[in-house]
């Protein structure tokens, strides 16, 4: 890696500001439903079951 990728990498940060609050398994779906009906590339979307497993693998991570 050169060093111009290194420092870039390094300094990258995200403006994005969390809540203390879990999210909850309801609204974890909501979202995957919604994103799974949004256009993607190569005609890639998640079906329902994937929506869910997913919604489960984080809540088995993060709780409720």
């Amino acid at each position: 890696m050169t060093t111009f990728t290194t420092r870039l990498l390094a300094d990258r940060w995200s403006c994005r500001g969390f809540l203390p609050e879990p999210v909850s398994r309801e609204t974890i779906t909501q979202v995957l439903d919604l994103a799974r009906r949004s256009p993607s590339w190569c005609t890639s979307e998640m079906n329902r079951r994937q929506a869910s497993l997913i919604a489960d693998m984080y809540i088995s991570r993060v709780g409720r």
